[in-house]
């Protein structure tokens, strides 16, 4: 069950084994099992509304000594990878 608690709360493989005391390879095994399981579950259609919402979030931590209200900002809505210089389009489909 803790095993599980930390999955669902995002801690990584390894430190979900440090904290139990588990062998890494054990819990990453459980994590992949977990992970399969859940997909073949998925809903295989797709479900159109009238009206679709999406939400997109750019978490930028910032860097030391570098002020991240100053970084680089675009007009045409897209997200900004300022370390890589990379832009991506989000596109939702129908």
């Amino acid at each position: 069950m803790l095993i599980l608690r930390g999955f669902l709360q995002g801690q990584t493989t390894q430190h979900i084994s440090e904290e139990l005391g588990l062998d890494y390879g054990t819990v990453l095994a459980w994590r992949h099992r977990i992970q399969r399981r859940g997909f073949a579950h998925l809903i295989g259609t797709v479900i159109l509304d009238e009206a679709v919402e999406m939400d997109e979030m750019f978490q930028n931590a910032g860097e030391k000594g570098q002020n991240t209200t100053q970084l680089p900002t675009y007009p045409d809505n897209e997200a900004i990878n300022v370390k890589g210089k990379a832009r991506w389009l989000t596109t939702v489909h129908r």
